[in-house]
């Protein structure tokens, strides 16, 4: 597999410029815990993250990740995401057991960055179109993984927004 300029390949990856600040990292009795300070690299293909900090805690029955935010070219998400599961083999075996509570005040979205994993997509005129503005917003969700609540979503691509709120089910 090669590294090249301008397109992804998972099977050969180059990192440059990486710095990891990593605070805490434990392991002990069923629990794991770890806090990103700041992380930050460029990837040969074209992939430039410029922050990543984050807080994991994950028990047998719950996992979070508090304080994320991260800044990827020009992608960049702020969120906070709490799973709970009656145990972790349910978590694989039966998902819809398992509730989730995921609130994101802001998020930004460039799809520029799929043509960096397909670059055929950019023959794609819709594609095309649709990459030439940022969609940004916000989102809080919550409920089981069968039916989940929309509490808010709220988007922005250019001057159109949309928002919603209700049920996935």
């Amino acid at each position: 597999a090669e590294a090249k300029e301008g397109r992804f390949n998972p099977n050969a990856i180059v990192l440059t410029d990486l710095d990891l600040k990593a605070d805490r990292i434990h392991l002990k009795d069923q629990t794991a815990n770890l806090q990103i300070a700041h992380s930050s690299f460029k990837e040969i293909s074209g992939f430039d993250l410029k922050t990543l900090h984050l807080n994991f805690n994950a028990t047998d029955r719950v996992l979070k990740i508090t304080d994320l935010r991260t800044d990827l070219n020009n992608n960049r998400l702020q969120a906070d995401l709490r799973l709970e599961y009656p145990q972790l083999s349910a978590l694989i075996e039966a998902p819809e057991q398992s509730k989730i509570a995921v609130h994101i005040p802001t998020f930004q979205v460039s799809l520029k960055d799929a043509f960096l994993i397909q670059p055929s997509l950019k023959k794609n005129e819709y594609l095309n179109a649709l990459s030439k503005r940022l969609l940004t917003g916000n989102l809080r969700v919550s409920g089981y993984v069968s039916d989940i609540q929309i509490a808010s979503m709220k988007t922005t691509w250019g001057t159109t927004d949309f928002s919603a709120h209700g049920t996935i089910q």
